[in-house]
């Protein structure tokens, strides 16, 4: 299990990645797969800290791991 700096540090990670909304509505999406490619290690990481969060946590995590079922189907890797 992630510390929580190491869990901060992730989250950070993640948020410095994500391109802003007025970007990516002018490059159309097409950096999306890229994107996703290079965040799904650190929030696969994060998924057992988000599951601890009390109430919402379990059924978020469960989301996120659908999503990124999906987003693996859509973007693969080769």
């Amino acid at each position: 299990m992630l510390s929580n700096k190491e869990a901060l540090a992730l989250a950070d990670q993640i948020e410095a990645a994500l391109p802003d909304a007025e970007a990516f509505g002018a490059s159309g999406g097409d950096d999306l797969c890229k994107t996703y490619r290079s965040l799904a290690p650190s929030i696969k990481a994060l998924l057992p800290v988000i599951a601890l969060i009390p109430g919402v946590g379990p059924a978020v995590a469960k989301a996120l791991k659908l999503l990124m079922g999906i987003a693996d189907q859509l973007c693969p890797t080769s």
